[in-house]
């Protein structure tokens, strides 16, 4: 168990008043799925789980004609206190900040195949170790 709940708890109730509005709907219990293998495996319930979550968030701005909406994964972490007023610069209908690890891995994507699938190319590594800046298709 980590302390994530306590974390964004005190976080929400040092920003709320700067927001039109925030939700955040922790459960009760901690939840499992059927097909898992373990605690931190991603199964398919539990992608279609978290792909119904987001609908619903989704969902919930359009209908308070919200101009933003955020998804943050609790495994991701944004350091930089400007990277809001960054994305919104950006003026897309959605954008997000390449995030970082250890490895080679991203959440950005430089090159997709005919299928969907990730590709290698070889833009990917200059903008993964940030030789080469800027707001790109994904």
């Amino acid at each position: 168990m980590d302390n994530t709940s306590t974390v964004l708890r005190e976080w929400l109730v040092a920003v709320k008043s700067l927001y039109h509005s925030v939700e955040w709907r922790p459960a009760e219990e901690p939840r499992s799925y059927p097909d898992e293998e373990g605690p931190k495996h991603w199964s398919d319930s539990r992608y279609e789980h978290v792909m119904k979550l987001r609908q619903a968030a989704l969902k919930s701005a359009r209908d308070m004609w919200a101009d933003y909406i955020l998804f943050v994964d609790a495994d991701n972490l944004i350091l930089n206190p400007d990277t809001l007023s960054l994305l919104i610069a950006e003026n897309k209908t959605v954008v997000a900040p390449m995030l970082d690890s250890r490895a080679a891995y991203s959440n950005f994507w430089c090159g997709m195949t005919s299928q969907g699938y990730y590709k290698r190319t070889p833009a990917y590594i200059p903008i993964r170790k940030r030789d080469r800046r800027g707001c790109f298709a994904v």
